[in-house]
């Protein structure tokens, strides 16, 4: 694992190295849906040696299955349980966080509505599940990696990293937790 962590920093192998070419990936995704445990632990400990895109198709059907679990797909329900969230535009981060840092993450797999309050500190028109979510997520995110608010410095290569300053806010801990959490939801809208 060291060797793949830092062949991922600097590539000193060729595409495809880390693949295990040996492996049936259709045999593999098919015990994994049975349920047994050892390709449950190689995807969980070497997720490298499956391809990319296979892992990604395992993802959607992952959330899809969990979604039917939740009886959140569309065809499950016409009005699933949801949380209505009041965001400032001006304060995206902070009126997020606030609202849905403590939210269970069972919560979080539900639908969740927002309303986004403009500047004047008026209503915007439309609230919806989706599109509004989508867009409060990625600017959310967009803000959250804004150097100016010192959770995450670039790169001279423009990747970003934990600003090792982070810890002159109270709150830094709780506010890399809900940037990780806010991520997870933005795949899973990705997904859908």
């Amino acid at each position: 694992m060291l060797l793949y962590k830092r062949d991922c920093r600097r590539n000193y192998t060729p595409t495809g190295h880390w693949l295990i070419k040996e492996i049936k990936v259709s045999s593999f995704i098919a015990d994994l849906e049975k349920g047994r445990r050892a390709p449950q632990l190689l995807l969980q400990t070497m997720p490298h040696i499956i391809p990319h895109e296979d892992r990604v198709r395992l993802f959607r059907k992952h959330i899809n299955n969990e979604k039917t679990v939740l009886g959140l797909t569309e065809s499950a329900c016409a009005s699933p349980q949801s949380t209505l969230i009041t965001v400032h535009r001006n304060r995206i981060v902070e009126d997020g966080y606030r609202q849905l840092a403590l939210l269970p993450s069972q919560a979080l797999k539900g639908v969740i509505r927002v309303r986004f309050i403009n500047e004047q500190g008026l209503d915007e028109a439309g609230i919806d599940q989706d599109g509004v979510f989508k867009e409060f997520l990625e600017e959310s995110i967009k803000r959250v990696f804004d150097p100016a608010l010192n959770l995450f410095k670039a790169t001279s290569e423009e990747r970003l990293y934990p600003s090792p300053t982070s810890n002159m806010q109270d709150n830094h801990l709780q506010l890399f937790e809900f940037v990780g959490r806010m991520l997870g939801e933005l795949l899973i809208t990705i997904v859908e």
